[in-house]
């Protein structure tokens, strides 16, 4: 009879299982612009950011998430 070690099928379950992707876990809003300095997410209404205190972008309403590039309009 062989035995199977628990840890290493729970381990290789674990490995095989698609985990979700970042930008799938926390997708960007249209209601948040997105620090320039430190890629922090922010409310659109915040002047700065909330994490680095770097200003908003002037003349910015709305940044979207391109892929791994952002972009003004």
């Amino acid at each position: 009879m062989m035995t199977v070690d628990v840890i290493t099928v729970q381990a290789a379950a674990a490995s095989e299982a698609k985990l979700p992707s970042l930008s799938e876990m926390f997708p960007h809003r249209d209601d948040e612009w997105t620090c320039d300095v430190c890629m922090v997410s922010n409310k659109l209404t915040a002047a700065e950011c909330v994490a680095c205190a770097a200003s908003k972008p002037q003349g910015v309403t709305c940044l979207h998430n391109v892929g791994l590039h952002f972009a003004c309009w």
